[in-house]
C-alpha cells in the first residue's frame, strides 16, 4: 500500500514540477502567478476581441489571409470572417507542420500572396531567434550558465512574421487587430 501512495506522490510532484518549470522557462511566469487562485483568474479573464464595429469595418478588406490561422485571431473573429467568405485559405493552417526550409518558402510565398492579411498586433514585432533561445534555456535551469549561439534554428513563426513585416504595411488598426495590406 505505500508503494501506491509512495508512487502516487512521486508522479504528482515530478508532473507538476514539470509543469511549473515549463511555465517558468518558456512562459516567464513567476511562481506566484501559478499559484492556483491565480490561474483560475488568468483563465476566466479573456483577449480583447473586436467590437461589432470593428468586425464591420473588415468587410472592405475581402478576402484576407490569416497568416497564423486560429492562434492568431480570436473565436469571434474567426466566426465573423467564416460565415461573410471572407478568409482567403492557404495550403498551411498557421506554421502548423511547417518543418523545414521547403515548407516554409511555401508557407510564406502562400502568406505573401494575399492583397490583406489579419494579424495580432504583438505578432509582428522583432524578435531574434538566437537571444529568444538562450533566455529560454537560461531560464530552464536553476544555475544560469553562460550560453551562447551557435546555430539559428529555423523558427517558422518568426520567419512568417519577418516576412509580412517586410511585403505588407499597416492600413488600419483594428481593436487588438492589424489589417495589413501587400506593399508596392
Amino acid at each position: 500500500m505505500h508503494s501506491r501512495r509512495g508512487f502516487a506522490l512521486y508522479a504528482v510532484v515530478m508532473i507538476d514540477g514539470s509543469h511549473v518549470s515549463n511555465a517558468r522557462a518558456f512562459y516567464g511566469a513567476s511562481l506566484r502567478s501559478l499559484h492556483p487562485a491565480n490561474i483560475v483568474d488568468s483563465l476566466r479573464r479573456q483577449k480583447p476581441e473586436m467590437t461589432d464595429a470593428q468586425l464591420d469595418r473588415l468587410e472592405k478588406y475581402s478576402p484576407m489571409g490569416l497568416p497564423f490561422c486560429s492562434y492568431g485571431t480570436d473565436r469571434r473573429t474567426m466566426a465573423y470572417l467564416w460565415s461573410r467568405r471572407q478568409i482567403d485559405p492557404e495550403y498551411y493552417c498557421g506554421i502548423i507542420g511547417v518543418y523545414t526550409e521547403d515548407q516554409l518558402s511555401h508557407k510564406i510565398a502562400d502568406t505573401t500572396r494575399h492583397e490583406y492579411l489579419l494579424v495580432r498586433k504583438g505578432w509582428l514585432g522583432r524578435i531574434e531567434p538566437c537571444s529568444r533561445h538562450v533566455a529560454v534555456t537560461r531560464r530552464s535551469f536553476i544555475y544560469p550558465g553562460l550560453l551562447w549561439c551557435r546555430q539559428e534554428a529555423l523558427e517558422t513563426d518568426l520567419a512568417v512574421g519577418r516576412a509580412i513585416a517586410t511585403h505588407f504595411r499597416v492600413a488600419e488598426e483594428l481593436g487588438p487587430h492589424v489589417v495589413m495590406r501587400r506593399a508596392g
